[in-house]
């Protein structure tokens, strides 16, 4: 079955490379502070600060027709700002997709097909039917990392980036990232670019995380009132909170619809987060941040300026 699913996503990506279900996505969890750009050769001169299929495919078809043995055989370069290789993966193991056959759903994920009952396809995205979207607006991401681009969102709109500022807290969550941008002290907003599966799924489980531990736990609401600038910090952290006064809002850095066009395990993780924090109380909802076309044409990324933020919504 494996070499049957194989030879149809070849076929798509022969056909039709842009397809909305077959992406291109980092096959594990990335460190998004780093300003990182990919190339298809660690000599390459020229790179994309984001992953981008068309690329990939324009790549190949240069040089080699689109198969599975090329999609197995190329690598893909995550390179830092010295071109030191930081990360790289076979192509094929980058590729994300979900595919129909024979009446069955399948997902491929970092190589791997795995079979989807239909039914439970269809309760994952009624639930993801529930979620509001874009209740909070975002200006466009045109930078060259998440930590520039929330320090920038926080410095024009008045928010607290909690950026990296991580709490250590116990030995099974160890380092909590709050979020990323504190909005009005009741807004917490968690920032990724849209880059594949794994880390889509961990910027899901770690808003529920945080969430939980805001919500439940006095020593964590303590040790965030220590990071907190004067005039934001919490009046008692003793009392449990009201969640229902606070809202987790998950910003993806993406131009795809969010979040019909969510990877399949990602929109798992999301539902996971979502029925928690919503069965805690909090107000949760998805937005999309747009990648200003410079920032998803231009090839080599490394001279991308930020633009102007606009006015908060």
């Amino acid at each position: 079955m494996t070499g049957v699913l194989n030879a149809i996503l070849v076929a798509k990506l022969q056909t039709s490379p842009l397809a909305a279900d077959v992406w291109l996505g980092e096959p594990e969890i990335i460190d998004q502070n780093e300003s990182l750009v990919y190339a298809f050769s660690p000599l390459a001169k020229q790179s994309s600060q984001f992953l981008q299929l068309d690329r990939l495919i324009d790549y190949l078809n240069r040089r080699k027709m689109i198969s599975f043995e090329t999609l197995s055989k190329q690598e893909i370069f995550a390179l830092d700002t010295d071109n030191n290789i930081r990360y790289r993966w076979k192509a094929f193991r980058c590729l994300h997709s979900q595919i129909s056959f024979d009446g069955q759903s399948y997902v491929l994920r970092k190589g791997d097909w795995y079979k989807v009952a239909d039914v439970f396809v269809k309760r994952i995205n009624d639930a993801l039917k529930k979620i509001k979207t874009d209740v909070i607006k975002l200006p466009m991401y045109n930078h060259e990392s998440e930590g520039d681009y929330n320090k920038d969102v926080a410095a024009t709109w008045s928010m607290i980036c909690f950026d990296a500022n991580n709490i250590v807290h116990g030995s099974t969550y160890s380092k909590v990232e709050f979020c990323d941008l504190f909005k009005d002290d009741r807004s917490m907003i968690h920032v990724k670019r849209y880059c594949g599966s794994a880390t889509l799924s961990h910027l899901f489980a770690q808003g529920a995380v945080s969430g939980q531990l805001f919500r439940s736990d006095a020593q964590f609401r303590a040790k965030l009132n220590n990071k907190l600038p004067n005039g934001h910090k919490l009046t008692n952290t003793t009392i449990n909170p009201q969640a229902e006064n606070y809202d987790v809002v998950f910003a993806i850095v993406t131009d795809k619809k969010l979040p019909e066009e969510l990877p399949f395990f990602s929109k798992v993780t999301l539902k996971n987060a979502y029925t928690l924090l919503s069965a805690l109380g909090y107000n949760v909802s998805i937005t999309q941040i747009k990648p200003d076309s410079a920032v998803v044409k231009k090839l080599n990324c490394k001279a991308t300026k930020p633009v102007k933020l606009a006015t908060a919504a």
